[in-house]
C-alpha cells in the first residue's frame, strides 16, 4: 500500500454516484457539442441572408423571418 492509497475508503453508495456523475457529463458534453452546431447553423443562415440583402440586393421574406426566429430562441 502507497502513502497515496492510506485512508482512502470509498463510501457505500460511491459506485452508483460515479455512474450517476459519469451520464450528467457524457449528457453535459453532448449538449455542448449540439449547442455548437446548432449556433454555427444560425452564424450561416444569418450570414447567408445579409449577402443577399445587402450583396446581390435581393432576399426573401421567408430566410428574413427564420433567421429572426432563430436569433429569438438562442436567447
Amino acid at each position: 500500500m502507497t502513502i497515496s492509497d492510506a485512508g482512502t475508503r470509498r463510501p457505500r453508495g460511491a459506485n452508483a454516484l460515479d455512474r450517476c456523475m459519469l451520464i450528467i457529463d457524457r449528457l453535459v458534453e453532448w449538449l455542448g457539442r449540439l449547442t455548437a452546431w446548432l449556433t454555427l447553423g444560425l452564424v450561416l443562415l444569418v450570414a447567408g441572408d445579409v449577402m443577399l440583402r445587402y450583396i446581390w440586393h435581393t432576399g426573401s421574406v421567408a430566410s428574413r423571418n427564420c433567421s429572426g426566429i432563430c436569433s429569438q430562441w438562442s436567447r
